[in-house]
C-alpha cells in the first residue's frame, strides 16, 4: 500500500512515519511511504505520469500557501490519489472537505488507534474494490451492484429503489426495511420515513435535507439532523 503524508508539522511527520512503520509491523502490510511538505509538492506529483499511484493521502488541513481544503479540488478529478484522510484539529471546517475521497479526519496529536483504523479501511476497500451482489429488479431482469457505487435508498410502496452513483436507479420487488437489512455492510443512516443514505456519499447536510455526492438532495426527518451529525462524525473519525 501506498501512503503519502502532507504536513508541514515536522512533529507529526515523524509520529506518522513512526505509526505507519508500527502499522506495517502489526498487521504483516507492505507500506510504503512518500513525503511531501506542502500542497504545492503534492500537486507536481500527481501530474507526473511516471510517479506511482497513492492509495492513502494523510493530508494537514492549515499549510502555509495552498491549504488542505484547497489541494482537495485539485485531486477529485485526478485518478493518482484513491482516498484522503485529514489530519487536523479543525474540525470546524470539515464540512468543507466533503468529497467522493474523503474517508474522514484524525485529531492532533495523533490518536493511533483511529490512524490504524482508517488504513485499515483503506486496505480493506483495496482488497474488496470490487463487491458485488446480484438482485433481480422488478422485471427478473437480472443485475450486478457494485456497493461501492450505492448512494442512497428511496422506499416505494412494497418495493424499495436503489440509486446508484453518478446517476442510475433500479426498483426492486423488497421492503425498505429488508433491503436496508440486506445492506448492513454499507454504513447506512436512514434519515427519513422513506429514505436512507450510504454515509461515505454525503457532500453536505443542513437542519432539512441532505445532499450526496451526485448533488441530489435527499429529505431529513425531523429531529434526524443531531444524529445525523453525530453518526456522520464517528463514521469520518472511526469508519
Amino acid at each position: 500500500m501506498n501512503v503519502a503524508i502532507c504536513d508541514d508539522n515536522m512533529a507529526i511527520y515523524e509520529q506518522l512515519h513512526n505509526l505507519l512503520s508500527e502499522f506495517s509491523h502489526q498487521y504483516g502490510q507492505e507500506i510504503i511511504i512518500i513525503d511531501f511538505m506542502n500542497a504545492q509538492e503534492v500537486l507536481y506529483y500527481i501530474n507526473d505520469e511516471k510517479t506511482a499511484s497513492i492509495d492513502l493521502l494523510l493530508l494537514d488541513i492549515e499549510m502555509d500557501g495552498l491549504d488542505g481544503i484547497a489541494l482537495n479540488q485539485y485531486l477529485l478529478n485526478n485518478k493518482k490519489i484513491s482516498w484522503i484522510v485529514y489530519v487536523s484539529n479543525f474540525v470546524e471546517r470539515m464540512s468543507e472537505a466533503f468529497s467522493e475521497k474523503t474517508l474522514g479526519f484524525i485529531s492532533k496529536p495523533i490518536d493511533k488507534e483511529k490512524l490504524f483504523i482508517k488504513v485499515l479501511e483503506v486496505s480493506k476497500k483495496i482488497t474488496h474494490s470490487n463487491l458485488k451482489i446480484t438482485i433481480k429488479d422488478i422485471h427478473d431482469t437480472v443485475h450486478t451492484l457494485y456497493l461501492e457505487n450505492i448512494e442512497y435508498f428511496e422506499a416505494l410502496r412494497g418495493y424499495t429503489k436503489i440509486h446508484l452513483f453518478p446517476q442510475a436507479e433500479m426498483i426492486i420487488h423488497q421492503s425498505f426495511t429488508e433491503t436496508i437489512a440486506q445492506f448492513q455492510q454499507l454504513p447506512i443512516f436512514v434519515c427519513h420515513r422513506s429514505y436512507a443514505i450510504v454515509l461515505s456519499k454525503v457532500k453536505k447536510m443542513t437542519w432539512k435535507d441532505v445532499t450526496l455526492l451526485s448533488n441530489a438532495k435527499i429529505p431529513l426527518g425531523r429531529k434526524k439532523y443531531q444524529e445525523l451529525q453525530r453518526k456522520y462524525m464517528d463514521y469520518m473519525e472511526n469508519g
